[in-house]
């Protein structure tokens, strides 16, 4: 090639490098900009509190670290240390980031199907992808790899096109993103077949309880309280005058009791057709599936490219083209990427509530504030029902027998409120009957409900604190005399699945049980689209 051929591929190399990277430091550091506002608006930051949502922000901190030290290593291209490290920070914010997307895609399959704490994982995330891009860069660092590339005039491997450059860039960068990309695939395939076998199972449920079979059979064989793995909240069973059994541990509960108006819309309920889960999460699925198909567009594209442009010892033409349009592909992952991460739905949440603030913002302002889900019109309004604290952030459902006294809790662990001493169960147990712990991964809430004299603790900091002062904290007079009722608790994040706990009816009581479980079934089903939504 000639020089003059060099100086224009040279400026073209150039204006596509600024072309499509200042856009993209552009967007990522106005989202970086609007993401710390919500974050420090009480409104607005519990919709930000998500372990995906925090990986994100790290991916972007690290596209804008690409987007200030790639240029820069592109154009200033003097041999030295600044080059050397140019390339270094270039490479390593690169990694960073796809390493942060990868982590993305695959918490929601670990926290749905393998039910791992995401929470929890979340610093092994960040640590292992750091461990993992630390080495990759550090060790052509520390060998005298990095510089001045004399193939494409970048700071980047110091080595000429050949195999010794093919060897280094495909064992520090290419194959770990391609790793990366196959990842992300693989876990949205996973969550693919997760919400297909969760529709099964639902459509499996609904045929049993519309073919008028024995409810405690469906319910046992069809859905084992032990062994699935397809998230539902604590189906709400009920009958007349009568109490249901768990159908993995045999713990008495109170349930309340349905009309006759209910009962019909229960059978109204069954014989409708039942929506597809696919459907009822296609904003999930299409979020989810946004990321991989990018993953696999750019770091397909661009490991190919490299691996094109390493192994061939001769500058030609094609190889110029091919550097060109690999260049490009590099300086348009920050839009790309800050595009879709525009679209968040954790983020339009955010803004959604900055804007147009509902009560459960200004309820919820605090972002270790539990986000209850009201089952029942009478529980809605009472004061403070919805002000519980949590320290791990988990869900139970929790059943309260007014009459009796006894609470039931669906996650196998029995907590207490401090100011409250524990009410003695039906069984003479104290603390109430709970179901068998299925394992410290289940969804737990760091408070149970107690009763003492007809008096409801649910509502831990407006009815303690009334009690403290001498106030009448207790519900109004028929509180004792009201049918059970189930609350289901769900903490802001959710961490890990719900699992399935399906009440069995007893013998004189199966056809109301499957009624009021027809009228809750399509309302579980939308409580858990917003589980997996908050993940």
């Amino acid at each position: 090639m000639s020089s003059g051929s060099t100086a224009a591929q040279a400026l073209l190399f150039e204006r596509v490098q600024l072309g499509l990277i200042i856009p993209g430091a552009i967007v990522t550091t106005a989202l970086l900009v609007l993401y710390a506002y919500a974050a420090s608006r009480p409104v607005s930051r519990r919709h930000l509190d998500r372990v995906s949502f925090r990986l994100l922000v790290h991916a972007l901190v690290a596209h804008l670290v690409f987007c200030i030290v790639f240029p820069v290593s592109t154009i200033n291209t003097r041999p030295g240390v600044a080059c050397k490290v140019q390339a270094f920070f270039a490479n390593g914010s690169l990694m960073f980031s796809a390493f942060m997307f990868f982590c993305v895609g695959i918490n929601l399959p670990l926290v749905l199907a393998a039910k791992v704490n995401g929470q929890r994982m979340e610093k092994f995330y960040i640590i292992g992808s750091s461990l993992v891009c630390l080495a990759c860069n550090l060790t052509p660092l520390a060998a005298g790899r990095f510089g001045q590339n004399p193939g494409n005039l970048t700071c980047w491997y110091i080595d000429p096109p050949g195999p010794t450059l093919l060897k280094w860039v495909m064992t520090t960068q290419t194959m770990w993103l391609l790793f990366t990309s196959v990842g992300e695939v693989v876990s949205f395939i996973v969550i693919l077949v997760y919400l297909v076998g969760y529709e099964l199972e639902t459509r499996s449920f609904r045929t049993r309880l519309r073919g008028g079979k024995d409810t405690s059979t469906a319910t046992t064989s069809t859905i084992p309280a032990t062994t699935s793995g397809f998230p539902t909240i604590d189906l709400a069973m009920s009958s007349e005058d009568s109490k249901f059994l768990s159908s993995g541990t045999g713990a008495s509960t109170g349930v309340s009791s349905v009309s006759r108006a209910q009962r019909v819309r229960g059978r109204e309920r069954a014989r409708e057709p039942t929506r597809s889960s696919i459907r009822m999460f296609r904003g999930i699925v299409l979020r989810i599936g946004l990321y991989p198909l990018a993953s696999c567009l750019l770091n397909i594209s661009t490991s190919v490219m490299d691996w094109r442009t390493s192994k061939d010892p001769n500058i030609t033409e094609e190889i110029w083209t091919i550097t060109t349009a690999d260049l490009a592909i590099y300086c348009s992952r920050p839009l790309i990427y800050g595009l879709l991460a525009a679209t968040d739905p954790s983020f339009i949440r955010a803004m959604q509530a900055l804007y147009h603030p509902s009560d459960a913002d200004y309820e919820y302002a605090s972002r270790i504030q539990t986000q209850a889900t009201r089952l029942f019109p009478w529980w809605r309004w009472r004061p403070g029902n919805a002000r519980h604290q949590t320290r791990s952030g988990r869900l139970s459902t929790v059943y309260m027998d007014y009459e009796s006294g006894v609470t039931t809790t669906t996650d196998g662990y029995e907590r207490e409120l401090d100011v409250l001493p524990r009410m003695p169960s039906a069984g003479g147990s104290t603390g109430g009957s709970t179901s068998t712990d299925t394992g410290a991964s289940n969804l737990k809430v760091d408070v149970v409900a107690a009763l003492e004299t007809g008096r409801s603790v649910l509502d831990t900091k407006v009815g303690a604190e009334n009690e403290h002062d001498g106030e009448d904290a207790a519900i109004d007079d028929d509180a004792r005399t009201r049918p059970p009722r189930v609350v289901a608790f769900a903490a802001a994040p959710v961490p890990v699945t719900v699992d399935m706990h399906v009440r069995r009816a007893s013998q004189d009581g199966r056809q109301d049980h499957g009624d009021e479980e027809m009228v809750q079934l399509e309302a579980d089903r939308e409580a858990v689209g917003w589980l997996v939504s908050q993940i």
